[in-house]
């Protein structure tokens, strides 16, 4: 068995890929399952993935296959984040632009920690939402108004 050396000079990257939807979810992992080994060969190590599963695309993409556009609008998504060093990201792009049951594929540089973004809810005070006539202001009067004021007395 041929051992790998770890590379020193490795980062992590995220490689999210899109599986034709014309196969079962059984034969989709497969897919996937045969794209991980194959970046497993090179000597990565895995940080976190999420297995494919089917959704409805934004919009229609086109895929080459057997000299014929094909037209998709649904697609198994997965995504698999690893550290790998910077050459060999490189030979696992050039095998996923070649199969032809993969619709789309990119990789990123990433950071290890976990990256999904979550929309940051402002604070308003609950005191703020009652105006002097015991009547009920909207969070959106509330913004309103803290930004009139901030514009009216800008801080030195």
């Amino acid at each position: 068995m041929k051992e790998i050396e770890t590379e020193i000079d490795s980062r992590v990257y995220e490689t999210a890929i899109l599986i034709v939807d014309g196969m079962s979810e059984t034969q989709a992992l497969d897919k996937y399952n045969a794209i991980k080994q194959s970046i497993a060969d090179l000597g990565a190590s895995f940080i976190s993935e999420e297995l494919p599963y089917l959704r409805e695309l934004s919009y229609e993409m086109v895929r080459v296959i057997k000299n014929q556009n094909v037209r998709f609008d649904h697609g198994y998504f997965a995504w698999i984040k690893y550290s790998l060093s910077p050459e060999r990201v490189i030979s696992i792009n050039k095998k996923l632009a070649l199969d032809e049951e993969i619709i789309r594929y990119v990789s990123v540089k990433t950071v290890a920690e976990n990256t999904t973004y979550t929309k940051p809810n402002p604070v308003v005070r609950a005191e703020s939402l009652i105006n002097n006539d015991d009547e009920v202001n909207t969070p959106e009067q509330v913004t309103a108004e803290i930004v009139s004021d901030a514009l009216a007395n800008p801080l030195d």
